[in-house]
């Protein structure tokens, strides 16, 4: 029993050793904001700045991302399709967002908002 108890306690003390091992990675995750407001900082002393978007360009946005939402979630729910088939039309429908999206935002934000997401996409 005690030879048990021991090889658990050992278990246990070796996993969470090994998962100290890992702190650093989620520590630099968990900075992310700070160092993206100080990449906000750069930017905004720097010769190029990227205007904010407006209310009106906002609420445009949140009518693509909805529309864009409830097609994909369409596509996906369709039981006729093949997977393939699936990621065809959705990245079809990814590239229509797109569009749209430049359609109303400058090159710069276009490119900021291009950014955002994939930073958004890494966490």
């Amino acid at each position: 029993m005690k030879k048990t108890i021991s090889i658990a306690l050992l278990a246990l003390v070796a996993t969470s050793g090994f998962s100290q091992t890992n702190k650093p990675k989620t520590a630099a995750a968990s900075t992310v904001a700070p160092v993206e407001a100080t990449a906000a900082t750069a930017t905004s002393t720097a010769t190029k700045t990227v205007a904010p978007l407006t209310e009106d360009q906002k609420k445009q946005l949140k009518e693509i991302n909805k529309d864009f939402k409830s097609s994909k979630a369409k596509i996906e729910a369709d039981a006729t399709l093949s997977a393939d088939q699936k990621k065809s039309q959705i990245k079809e429908l990814s590239k229509a967002k797109s569009t749209k999206i430049k359609g109303i935002v400058s090159p710069e934000q276009f490119q900021e908002i291009k950014a955002n997401h994939k930073e958004k996409n890494k966490e």
